[in-house]
């Protein structure tokens, strides 16, 4: 998988894509970690998952990203929300991470 047992994201997966793209000459202008990481839930991340773990595999992510592939633009994150949106998802009870809280760490 691409969590070790403590629920950490490991970047195996994304450090084979990312070369394999480039031995296939693809280039990669830009990349997002975790699609909608607001609606936690909905995402596959661990049981329990924070803003806090989100904020330290972004920081994993973005470091390998950049040096997978210099210059690539890390992405993110890209919430869903809007339209009461993030409302209905407290409503039935799952967990809106906060976008500041997310990304709280410089990066």
């Amino acid at each position: 998988g691409t969590r070790d047992p403590g629920g950490v994201w490991q970047p195996a997966q994304m450090t084979a894509l990312m070369r394999y793209s480039r031995e296939l000459g693809i280039s990669v202008a830009a990349a997002s970690f975790m699609n909608e990481p607001n609606l936690v839930e909905l995402t596959g991340a661990p049981k329990g998952y924070s803003a806090a773990d989100y904020a330290r595999d972004f920081d994993l992510f973005a470091r390998t990203l950049r040096a997978e592939v210099p210059g690539a633009k890390v992405i993110g994150p890209d919430s869903v929300g809007g339209g009461g949106l993030e409302r209905l998802a407290a409503e039935a009870k799952l967990t809106v991470l906060s976008n500041a809280e997310m990304m709280a760490k410089p990066r």
